[in-house]
C-alpha cells in the first residue's frame, strides 16, 4: 500500500524554487528551507488553516544548495 498524502496549504517567501526541506525531532514546529534565491527560512509551522507557516528568520545571500541524491 502507498502513503496519501494531502497538500494542506503552502508557505509564500522564497522569490526561486525550493531545493531542500529539512525538520527535526528536537523541534517538530519548525523546518528550514533552502532555495535558488539563496536564501535558507526557517519556518514557525502552525496549527491555523489560513496560515500554516510564519517565517521566523530568513539567511540571504548564501550560495546554491544543490540537493543530496
Amino acid at each position: 500500500m502507498t502513503e496519501q498524502m494531502t497538500l494542506r496549504g503552502t508557505l509564500k517567501g522564497h522569490n526561486g524554487w525550493v531545493t531542500q526541506i529539512a525538520t527535526t525531532p528536537q523541534f517538530p514546529d519548525m523546518i528550514l528551507s533552502a532555495s535558488r534565491d539563496k536564501t535558507i527560512i526557517m519556518w514557525k509551522l502552525t496549527r491555523d488553516e489560513t496560515n500554516y507557516g510564519i517565517p521566523q528568520r530568513a539567511l540571504r545571500g548564501h550560495s546554491f544548495l544543490w540537493p543530496v541524491p
